[in-house]
C-alpha cells in the first residue's frame, strides 16, 4: 500500500493442467497416434502398386516428420528450462523442414511424371530418381540444421524471469 517494497510476480508458464495445455497435449498425442496408424498401414501394404507408385520412401519420411512435428508441441508445455528453450525451437524447425522438403520433392516428382508424358519432356524423370530425391531432402534438412546451429551458437534463446 505504501509502495515501499517489491511484490514478487507469480511465475507463469503453460502446464499440462492448464485449460490450454490439456487440449494441446490431447491434439498432439492424437495426431501422433494417427500418423503412427497410417505409417503402420503404409508399411503393411508397402508392396501394393498404390503405395509403391506414391514414392513410399518419401511417404514414410513425411509421416515420420509429421509425428515429430506433433510431438514438438509437448516441448512447449511445462516450466521453461535453458536446454528446453534451446531444444524446442530447433527440433521443431528441423522436423518442419523435413516435412516440407518431403512434400516439395513429392510434388516435383509428380510434375516430372506429367512432363515426361509429353513428347518434349522425355528426360524429365532422370532428374528425379530416388537418389536425387533423397539428396534434395537431405540437403534442405542439413541447411536447416546449420541455420539452427548458427542461431543457437550466436543468439540462443533462454528463459527470462521478469521480476
Amino acid at each position: 500500500p505504501n509502495n515501499i517494497q517489491c511484490v514478487p510476480k507469480e511465475v507463469e508458464f503453460l502446464s499440462y493442467e492448464d485449460a490450454l495445455g490439456i487440449p494441446l497435449t490431447t491434439a498432439s498425442l492424437l495426431g501422433t497416434c494417427f500418423c503412427a496408424l497410417v505409417l503402420v498401414v503404409f508399411a503393411y501394404h508397402r508392396h501394393t502398386p498404390i503405395v509403391r507408385a506414391n514414392t513410399s520412401e518419401l511417404s514414410f519420411l513425411l509421416l515420420l516428420s509429421l509425428k515429430l512435428c506433433f510431438l514438438c508441441v509437448l516441448l512447449f508445455i511445462g516450466q521453461p528450462q535453458l536446454w528446453m528453450c534451446q531444444l524446442r525451437h530447433a527440433v521443431f524447425g528441423i522436423s518442419f523442414v523435413l516435412c516440407i522438403s518431403s512434400i516439395l520433392v513429392k510434388t516435383m516428382v509428380v510434375i516430372a511424371v506429367f512432363k515426361s508424358s509429353r513428347p518434349e519432356g522425355k528426360g524429365a524423370m532422370k532428374w528425379f530418381e530416388v537418389a536425387q530425391q533423397r539428396c534434395t531432402v537431405l540437403v534442405l534438412t542439413a541447411l536447416q540444421i546449420v541455420i539452427c546451429a548458427v542461431w543457437l551458437s550466436t543468439a540462443s534463446p533462454a528463459p527470462y524471469k521478469n521480476n
